[in-house]
């Protein structure tokens, strides 16, 4: 039966597109035939096998296929050198005996002083503190202590900026024969520092100019100065904060003094105050971290 069925089948559809059903009506009610004799062609008797049409089967090979990876590596971080704790000198270290306040706090032992001078530009001695007044620059003042002789030495003194202009400098001079032949610890009013040797009319720049977040930028302002000097090596700090150090032997002894060099026609007033000297004692100090 399966068989007349798929015989008929074949034949109807042979025909459609031939000349037997060349009337359109015809070929659409011919296809409508075939539907329906398809159907019962599929449908099997009781008690007999259903006809299986062929199946379309999975192929026993498996294609290949690319595991998910779902934690992908990712590329190692690019790891950035940070700051380590770096070594940072102690102003108040290996400090010998404090010179005495005669030597320091007397009058008669700074040059330059000229308390009834009628000059516009002078130095005054007053209450164990120096005043430096520029009242017509351009000008240089410069004193030293005529009985303090030092070799290796911290000392520190406080300046009190009352009127300065940024131009306008002022300073330590140490190891110093006379005004012209010293090394200098340099502060301008602009809030730059430096330091300097002087050698009669040349000056020799040590250091050059640092911003300093500690100097006075301009007036009124106040500062701790401070300079470790050991033989040839130099420290210069500001409020004891290590400003920077140098390496210099031209200069291996001498005195200690100050300066103004005003350049700006408003002037300068100095005060200079609280000065201490100490002697020095080997070994050299041991340097501490700074976190």
């Amino acid at each position: 039966m399966q068989d007349y069925c798929i015989a008929m089948l074949r034949f109807i559809k042979s025909r459609i597109l031939g000349d037997l059903f060349t009337i359109p009506i015809l070929k659409v009610m011919a296809l409508f035939g075939i539907a329906l004799l398809s159907t019962g062609c599929l449908q099997s008797p009781e008690g007999e096998n259903p006809l299986v049409l062929p199946t379309l089967t999975q192929s026993s090979t498996a294609l290949p296929t690319q595991p998910v990876n779902w934690f992908p590596a990712t590329s190692t971080p690019t790891s950035f050198p940070h700051a380590t704790p770096t070594a940072s000198p102690v102003a108040q270290s290996n400090l010998g005996a404090l010179l005495s306040d005669q030597e320091l706090n007397v009058a008669n032992n700074w040059s330059g002083i000229e308390p009834d001078s009628d000059s516009p530009n002078k130095i005054i001695w007053d209450d164990n503190a120096l005043y430096f007044a520029v009242n017509q620059p351009p000008i240089s003042l410069y004193s030293l202590n005529k009985n303090l002789f030092v070799t290796n030495f911290y000392a520190e003194v406080s300046f009190l900026v009352n009127r300065c202009s940024p131009n306008d400098t002022y300073g330590l001079s140490f190891l110093a024969a006379n005004e012209k032949f010293a090394n200098r610890f340099v502060l301008r009013c602009d809030g730059y520092v430096r330091a300097t040797q002087v050698r009669d009319q040349l000056t020799i720049p040590l250091q050059d100019w640092e911003l300093s977040g500690m100097a006075p930028p301009g007036a009124p302002g106040v500062v701790k100065a401070a300079v470790w000097s050991y033989k040839g090596e130099m420290r210069f700090f500001l409020n004891d904060q290590i400003q920077f150090s140098v390496s210099d032997k031209y200069y291996q002894s001498g005195g200690i003094g100050f300066f103004v060099e005003a350049k700006d026609p408003a002037g300068m007033n100095i005060k200079i105050q609280d000065l201490k000297v100490f002697e020095l004692m080997a070994p050299v100090p041991t340097i501490q971290a700074t976190p």
